[in-house]
């Protein structure tokens, strides 16, 4: 079976709905600690250790969810065949911000929580800088796409 843009935009979206509802748990999740002040979880942790996390999982769920919207816009424009524009280059840079501040935000957190957690920070860099790359190619292809639109 032959995949066709179409599923594969309602399979990302798919995808983006899962990641959405695991960041609600999440985020519900730290709402019912923080009000009630008791904490699930089988590892134990310092109580500044517990603060720091709070803190990471406050500032990096605000990107997320900032990159969930765009990347569901993004699927918008792949359905309406509007790869190559200045608003895919906007949101792919937007996504880019997001990865690169969750890469710092969860840097400075390994300071105060655990050096391990310089993995999530790489790993959200790596992923700013695989879209940023993207971005660029695609920002290019736009001004191609638009000098051969002119020249025809």
């Amino acid at each position: 079976m032959k995949w066709t843009v179409r599923q594969s935009v309602l399979l990302s979206r798919v995808f983006i709905g899962f990641f959405a509802a695991l960041l609600l748990l999440i985020d519900a999740e730290l709402v019912f600690v923080l009000a009630t002040g008791s904490v699930r979880s089988p590892i134990p942790v310092l109580p500044s250790q517990l603060r720091a996390i709070r803190v990471c999982v406050c500032a990096c769920s605000v990107p997320a969810w900032c990159t969930l919207v765009e990347l569901w816009r993004l699927m918008g424009l792949l359905c309406r065949e509007e790869v190559f524009s200045l608003k895919t280059v906007r949101l792919l840079r937007i996504i880019s911000w997001c990865c690169f501040s969750v890469g710092a935000i969860s840097c400075a957190a390994a300071l105060f929580i655990h050096f391990s957690v310089l993995v999530i920070s790489v790993a959200a860099a790596l992923m700013g800088l695989i879209v940023r790359i993207v971005k660029n190619i695609i920002a290019q292809a736009v001004a191609m796409k638009d000098e051969l639109d002119y020249t025809v």
